[in-house]
């Protein structure tokens, strides 16, 4: 298994695999995507064997005025199911932290829902620590 970082090259595939993730057609784009692989805010990681693609991770580095050095925020790691229980997410788990040491990251955060038990364990087995804290939502199209 090789992970490396995503390019243009892995439009069409990155795409494929966030419709599984977020179990939804209109989820994101193939344009989004490109953005996000132009720009220098996010990394995009991908897991691949002989047989392609097995897996993506996504994270943001944000520079905030209250502190010092950036956050990193681990966003989506997804492993297509046929892969899971190898080790796949670990290993994109690990360079996505590497990429954000690299770029001077500190401080890393991770969200996942409350009752996404996995998440939960497969974190803290990795030594993050639970911080209680609420988040609110609001679609701007209500304003």
């Amino acid at each position: 298994m090789k992970i490396r970082i995503a390019n243009k090259n892995d439009i069409k595939t990155l795409y494929e695999m966030a419709i599984l993730f977020n179990n939804s057609e209109t989820a994101t784009t193939s344009e989004i995507i490109e953005k996000y692989l132009d720009g220098n805010q996010e990394i995009v990681l991908i897991a691949e064997n002989d047989s392609g693609a097995i897996g993506f991770a996504t994270g943001r580095i944000g520079h905030h005025m209250c502190f010092s050095t950036p956050i990193g925020d681990i966003l989506e790691i997804f492993v297509r199911e046929e892969h899971r229980k190898f080790g796949v997410g670990s290993k994109l788990f690990e360079r996505i932290e590497d990429e954000f040491a690299r770029h001077g990251v500190n401080r890393l955060r991770v969200f996942t829902t409350l009752d996404n038990v996995t998440a939960a364990d497969f974190y803290e087995n990795r030594g993050y620590t639970r911080y209680e804290t609420v988040m609110f939502r609001k679609d701007c199209r209500d304003l």
